[in-house]
C-alpha cells in the first residue's frame, strides 16, 4: 500500500513536472515569436514555416508583424503548403481594418483570400475608406443584402452606388430599404425603393416594435402616395376606354 502511495505521489509530480515544463516552454516560443514579428526576424519564421501553431499565435504573428510595418513575415507564410493557410486572409483584414491601402492591394491577390469575398467587402465598406473599397470591389463578382446594408449604414449614398449592381435589393424582404429607413437618409431611401419590395419591407417594419412612428411613416405614406397613384391611374384608364368604346 506504501508502495503505491509513493508511486501515485511520483506519478503526479512527474505530470505536474511536465506541465510546467510545457508551460514554460509554450512561454518561451510565445516571446520569441512576439520578439521575431517585432523585429521583422526573417530567419526566424523561415525556421518556423511548417511548425503548427493555434489560430491565436497566427493572428499574433500578423499583428505584430504588420504593426511594426513587416509585411515581408507574412509574405513568407502565404502562398506555401503549409500549416498557415489563415494568415493571408488576417493580414488582408487587418490591413482593411488598419487603413493601409497599399497592403490591401497587396496581400488581396493571394489565393483564397476572397473565398468569402462578401465578409471581406463588408469590412471594407465599414472602414469607409473609398480607396480601400475600391480596390476590394475591383476583386469581387458579387455581394449579398449583408454588404448593402452594410453601405447603407454608411449613410453615403456613393458607397451605395457602388455595390448597388453587385446586390438584389429584394433580398431579406428588402432589408436595405429597411436600414434607409432606420437611418432617415431620404437620398438612399429614394434610389432603393423603386428597386425593392417595399411592400414587404413595410410588413416587416410594421411588426418591429424597435421602429418609431417618424420612421414608419417615411415609408408608409411612400406606399399611400403609390397606392392612389395606381387608383387614379386605373381610373384614367377606365375613362379612355370608356371614351374609346363611344367614338367606336
Amino acid at each position: 500500500m506504501l508502495v503505491f502511495a509513493i508511486n501515485c505521489s511520483n506519478l503526479c509530480y512527474n505530470h505536474k513536472t511536465v506541465l510546467l515544463e510545457t508551460q514554460m516552454e509554450t512561454e518561451t516560443t510565445s516571446a520569441q515569436i512576439h520578439k521575431a514579428a517585432e523585429n521583422g526576424d526573417t530567419d526566424f519564421f523561415r525556421s518556423y514555416l511548417h511548425t503548427k501553431c493555434s489560430a491565436k499565435v497566427e493572428k499574433r504573428i500578423v499583428e505584430i508583424s504588420l504593426g511594426n510595418g513587416h509585411p515581408h513575415i507574412v509574405d513568407l507564410f502565404v502562398g506555401r503548403d503549409n500549416a498557415h493557410s489563415n494568415i493571408a486572409l488576417l493580414a488582408l483584414c487587418w490591413s482593411i481594418a488598419n487603413g493601409k491601402q497599399q497592403w490591401v492591394q497587396h496581400f488581396v491577390n493571394y489565393e483564397g483570400v476572397l473565398d468569402n469575398q462578401h465578409d471581406v467587402l463588408k469590412l471594407a465598406i465599414q472602414t469607409r475608406n473609398q480607396l480601400i473599397i475600391d480596390t476590394i470591389l475591383t476583386h469581387v463578382s458579387s455581394a449579398n443584402s449583408e454588404v448593402l446594408c452594410a453601405a447603407v449604414r454608411t449613410n453615403d449614398i456613393n458607397v451605395v452606388r457602388k455595390v448597388l449592381h453587385l446586390c438584389n435589393p429584394k433580398d431579406q424582404s428588402s432589408s436595405a430599404l429597411q436600414e434607409a429607413v432606420a437611418f432617415q437618409n431620404q437620398e438612399i431611401f429614394d434610389l432603393l425603393y423603386p428597386l425593392s419590395d417595399p411592400q414587404e419591407a413595410w410588413e416587416c417594419i410594421r411588426k418591429d416594435s424597435w421602429f418609431d412612428a417618424r420612421q414608419r411613416k417615411m415609408i408608409k405614406s411612400r406606399l399611400d402616395v403609390d397606392r392612389q397613384k395606381a387608383k387614379l391611374e386605373k381610373a384614367i384608364g377606365s375613362e379612355v376606354s370608356a371614351v374609346k368604346i363611344k367614338k367606336i
